[in-house]
């Protein structure tokens, strides 16, 4: 079966070892399944999928790192 496509932005994130940029990891991901990067209803819904699947997370400064590097200090603003 096939990655979903928040699967590869997450193994992407894993693979580069350090917080990406949404438009990085959207091209990455349009390049692994042959979307045009110009879709712009499939990018709204990549991007609020990345929200509500809980193993990346997006910072302050507007990078998405994996969940599981968040720090204290992140975690205690977003509450």
């Amino acid at each position: 079966m096939a990655k979903s496509l928040v699967d590869l932005a997450f193994d992407y994130v894993v693979s580069k070892g350090t917080e990406c940029d949404f438009e990085e990891i959207w091209a990455y991901v349009c390049e692994q399944r042959g979307i045009d990067v110009n879709n712009v209803a499939k990018k709204a819904q990549f991007y609020s999928t990345l929200f509500i699947d809980g193993r990346l997370f997006l910072n302050d400064e507007k990078l998405w790192n994996l969940k599981s590097f968040q720090t204290i200090a992140d975690k205690e603003k977003k509450s």
